[in-house]
């Protein structure tokens, strides 16, 4: 297995880290500890970012996670010490193991803290930045996964790691064609398993669920995954409709009943397909 499809990407979200210096399970100064965070939805991360010290942020763990979808890690850090100049000067790797603990990712010096505090802000928490943005392939096996956070104090010295696992669960195809048509589309491989049925079956519904992805391709879709997955919906569309003949009709057909960005995109592939 290599790195490259494990990490389908790392996405660095650059934050301005909250301090919760009113939370109660805080470690003193000098009791370096790393506590690991990972949501399915980036949610938590504003929630971090606007909170007042004297609130605590609640996350729902995540413990499980398909293929093609994407979730999203932290590094909470307390205990650590901050220099004569109030500034905290932390850093940390990230460290992603398989099953079998096979290291699959090891990134030295991703993350990192240094602010400078202002009165007597010494016990509290903080978000090391960047969050990072997780999303495993077809091609990883499923299983449960260590993230490992390790985090270095430069002003004690110090040093901590914080770990979390989460499973990639196994993917069920669909049960029936029903299902394949109303299921919701987290991941490219689904799109395969549409074309499959269309060539199969000749029956225009499953070439229509594809064509209504394409709504996804909106650069506005603040979803990543949606957007990739809409990205691979305008290139099978593209791709088929120059092979199939009545793909391109189909194409043609709900040209004249979509609006907004599918038809847009209709009218792209369409183009596209004339061109060549």
């Amino acid at each position: 297995m290599k790195k490259k499809t494990v990490l389908l990407f790392i996405c660095l979200l650059i934050l301005s880290s909250n301090v919760l210096a009113a939370s109660p399970v805080a470690n003193p100064p000098g009791e370096l500890r790393v506590v690991v965070m990972a949501s399915d939805s980036p949610n938590f991360i504003d929630e971090w970012v606007s909170t007042p010290s004297s609130h605590d942020v609640h996350v729902k763990p995540l413990k499980e996670v398909s293929v093609e979808k994407m979730f999203h890690v932290a590094a909470i850090v307390t205990g650590y010490e901050i220099d004569a100049s109030m500034m905290t000067n932390l850093s940390g790797d990230f460290i992603l193991e398989d099953s079998d603990k096979t290291v699959q990712a090891d990134e030295k010096n991703i993350l990192i803290h240094q602010k400078k505090f202002k009165g007597n802000e010494r016990t509290g928490f903080v978000m090391l930045d960047p969050a990072i943005d997780l999303t495993f392939t077809d091609e990883d096996k499923t299983g449960v996964y260590t993230i490992k956070i390790v985090v270095r104090d430069h002003v004690s010295g110090k040093t901590a790691t914080g770990e979390y696992q989460i499973t990639l669960k196994e993917e069920n195809p669909p049960d029936s064609a029903a299902d394949l048509l109303t299921a919701e589309i987290v991941s490219a491989a689904q799109l395969d398993q549409l074309w499959q049925a269309f060539l199969t079956t000749g029956d225009e519904k499953y070439v229509i669920r594809i064509i209504n992805t394409l709504a996804w391709s909106d650069s506005q879709t603040k979803d990543l995954q949606n957007r990739l997955i809409g990205s691979a919906a305008k290139w099978s569309l593209m791709s088929h409709a120059k092979q199939y003949p009545q793909v391109l009709e189909i194409c043609k057909k709900e040209l004249e009943v979509q609006s907004g960005v599918i038809k847009e995109e209709l009218k792209t592939i369409l183009q596209t397909v004339k061109s060549n």
